[in-house]
């Protein structure tokens, strides 16, 4: 995607929210895609740096080994195709199992029908210890 391409959809859709329902819309009326069955999982991303304006970077379990770096999480949720659905950002510090809820909760107010079956990855299991 180009800059231009970028630039673009941010002027159609300003907001999170709506750019997530323009995805969807095309994915659903282009695509055909059902939104029955969603995959999610959670990564994180470090800052080398203090990242003083970031008030979601924050020290928590580091998928890269870098404990010493503040970070943030990022939960996707996509089509079993691999197609983006939506996204959150998370403060670094928060458990992987914790973030369920929250992207359940907003894939039932985006999507409807509302999805049936979300699978997640092995790091939202709270029997599992880091």
């Amino acid at each position: 995607m180009t800059h231009g391409s970028i630039a673009a959809w941010t002027c159609c859709t300003p907001t999170k929210s709506g750019f997530a329902s323009t995805c969807w819309n095309g994915i659903r009326v282009g695509l055909g895609c059902s939104l029955s069955f969603l995959l999610y999982d959670v990564t994180s991303t470090c800052f080398e740096g203090q990242a003083l304006r970031n008030q979601k970077a924050a020290r928590g379990y580091s998928r890269d080994h870098r404990p010493d770096c503040k970070q943030v999480n990022i939960g996707l949720v996509v089509t079993p195709e691999g197609l983006p659905i939506g996204y959150e950002v998370f403060a670094g510090n928060t458990a992987d199992v914790t973030t369920v809820e929250d992207m359940v909760q907003m894939m039932e107010e985006k999507v409807r029908p509302s999805p049936t079956h979300l699978g997640v990855g092995s790091g939202h299991d709270q029997r599992r210890e880091h």
